[in-house]
């Protein structure tokens, strides 16, 4: 697929090759990615960014003791920012890294914008409001981040647990029963902590009928909750 051909089905793809110099036009190239591939990776060589158009994805900080912490799970439309959509593989070029710091692992079919790491710099120090723009979009990333490892720290997880839960129920917009996709590991990964927890902490939940099990899934109904506006600021002590 050209990025022409992509522009006129994808409204995300169209704001932002608007924008584009024609040199970056001319290189860049569309990439789909599976579900549970890899769009970049920790470790490997920083050589492009991806600029996200469509899908589900999650950022991750993987580590070789084989834990990991889920930074962040992102669609186009959560982490579109100022006009621009997500650039993954911004912060290591623009630090002057020569490997991606993390890993985004395509959460469903995804498609890209491949811009080499070269028009990626040029196009940076050129374009004055593009600059300004990737700066407010790094920043607002950051300050996300430094919000969810301070929660991690000070917050019990059946705290942050139901916090979590309440809102993906309000977004999920389910009348009846809604299930919530993550498995315990994804939990474990996005609240920092370990599966043992997590399983401890959904036991707990469900004695006390913050949630129940269906077909091995945490799920929410509407008697949970508002049991869980009922009680949410108790689960602080």
């Amino acid at each position: 697929m050209t990025l022409d051909e992509l522009t006129n089905i994808n409204p995300v793809a169209l704001q932002i090759v608007e924008r584009m110099p024609e040199y970056v036009k001319n290189s860049s190239k569309v990439i789909f990615f599976q579900q549970n591939m890899f769009i970049v990776e920790k470790g490997e060589p920083a050589n492009s960014i991806y600029i996200f158009c469509e899908g589900e994805v999650e950022v991750i900080n993987n580590f070789e003791n084989g834990r990991f912490y889920v930074l962040k799970k992102n669609t186009p439309e959560s982490s579109h920012y100022d006009e621009i959509p997500d650039f993954f593989g911004s912060i290591a070029i623009l630090g002057g890294r020569e490997t991606y710091a993390s890993s985004v692992l395509a959460r469903s079919h995804c498609t890209t914008i491949r811009v080499s790491r070269t028009d990626f710099s040029k196009w940076f120090h050129e374009d004055f409001s593009f600059a300004v723009h990737i700066s407010k979009l790094i920043a607002k990333q950051h300050c996300d981040s430094a919000e969810l490892y301070g929660n991690t720290r000070v917050y019990p997880i059946k705290f942050l647990m139901v916090k979590y839960l309440m809102e993906s129920y309000r977004q999920s917009k389910e009348s009846e029963l809604f299930i919530l996709k993550d498995k315990r590991r994804e939990l474990a990964g996005l609240f920092c902590s370990t599966e043992r927890t997590i399983n401890r902490t959904v036991k707990f939940l469900q004695n006390n009928g913050f949630i129940q099990i269906f077909r091995g899934k945490i799920a929410v109904s509407p008697d949970n909750y508002k049991k869980m506006l009922e009680k949410f600021d108790t689960l602080l002590e």
